[in-house]
């Protein structure tokens, strides 16, 4: 039976191991905020858009879409359980 895969990583296998080592290395802050804002501007441009911003987790990313979609106010968001 042939495996099906969940996700298609399209950055080259060498990136997603630079980047990975790295998370695990202790950096000075203004570094960390370098590299961050390196790999926003690349995924960005990867995907063209003009923007890309990395949050801590998804709950947040999905806080700050909502809050950035012009919903009304006391409006109701409805997400399934598994998300």
């Amino acid at each position: 039976m042939k495996a099906i895969p969940r996700i298609m990583p399209t950055l080259p296998a060498a990136d997603l191991f630079n980047i990975f080592r790295n998370l695990s290395r202790d950096i000075p802050e203004e570094d960390a905020q370098k590299i961050v804002s390196g790999f926003e501007t690349k995924f960005a441009e990867r995907y063209g858009l003009p923007r890309g911003v990395a949050t801590s987790r998804a709950r947040m990313a999905l806080y700050y879409l909502l809050k950035n979609m012009g919903l009304k106010p006391n409006g109701e968001v409805l997400i399934s359980a598994i998300h």
